[in-house]
């Protein structure tokens, strides 16, 4: 089942996310957060995606990251879009 793949998928992802906070490592951090908000995107949590990968814009902005920001905006476009 995939949705159930998905969930714990979903769940590793906020214990790495955990983690990487822990130890304050950005650019892992910002990646965990990124494919957090995909995963939840793929599990309808739409809300929760939306919020999650404005997040990861901001974290990448802060970063001054050009290349990582414009990946986290095409998801948040995407996310946005399957909102209505």
């Amino acid at each position: 089942c995939d949705y159930c793949l998905l969930r714990g998928d979903l769940y590793r992802l906020g214990e790495i996310s955990e983690l990487t906070q822990a130890v304050d490592q950005g650019l892992l951090e910002r990646s965990v957060q990124w494919r957090t908000g995909i995963a939840a995107r793929q599990l309808g949590e739409l809300d929760k995606a939306r919020t999650t990968l404005s997040s990861v814009v901001g974290l990448y902005h802060e970063a001054q990251n050009d290349a990582g920001e414009a990946l986290a905006l095409c998801s948040l476009g995407i996310t946005l879009h399957h909102q209505g």
